[in-house]
């Protein structure tokens, strides 16, 4: 069993020194931790609800709702916490104003479609809590409305993405054979 000892260690002691930093999350720290739920979120609750159509089952289509209602709730949370972190991140080395302010305005409009998905989803929750079923028009149309914040919550990540990551720009220096 390891035994922890302050101010360093050898083999199993555990190293542990004081810490100058402060132990709330900052704005970055958010934004990297959530920012792959609203992309990964929205396919689960869109694939969801298309087994829900197929099924017919309402059980999963609400499942399914509320999934999109939360999807849209954390997408808006990912959204509010980009500028702070662009600030902090506009002077690294590699990282170019013109990728971010795409990355920006892409996932503007992509939190506006997922928040309208959000709210069409919200709106049928409570219309529909105690009718038999989710009607398959309003259903059907919360799935196309579902697959197109997928695409856009895509790309967004995709544009995210290339800001640190060097590997997807196709830069020369990339291209280049050692």
């Amino acid at each position: 069993m390891p035994v922890v000892r302050a101010g360093g260690g050898v083999g199993l002691f555990v190293t542990i020194r004081p810490s100058t930093r402060s132990h709330v999350m900052n704005a970055a720290q958010i934004h990297l931790m959530l920012n792959h739920v609203p992309v990964i979120g929205v396919i689960i609750a869109t694939l969801l609800l298309a087994v829900g159509l197929v099924m017919r089952s309402r059980d999963v289509l609400r499942v399914s709702l509320g999934l999109l209602v939360l999807v849209a709730l954390s997408g808006v949370v990912v959204y509010l916490t980009g500028e702070p972190v662009e600030h902090m991140v506009r002077r690294l080395p590699g990282v170019e104003h013109d990728t971010m302010e795409a990355h920006e305005e892409f996932s503007f409009l992509a939190t506006v479609v997922l928040t309208i998905v959000g709210l069409v989803s919200l709106v049928g929750l409570i219309r529909y809590r105690r009718a038999q079923g989710v009607p398959r028009g309003f259903a059907v149309l919360t799935l196309v409305l579902a697959i197109i914040a997928c695409g856009m919550m895509g790309w967004t990540a995709h544009l995210g993405g290339l800001i640190r990551h060097e590997e997807l720009r196709g830069t020369a220096a990339l291209q280049q054979a050692p």
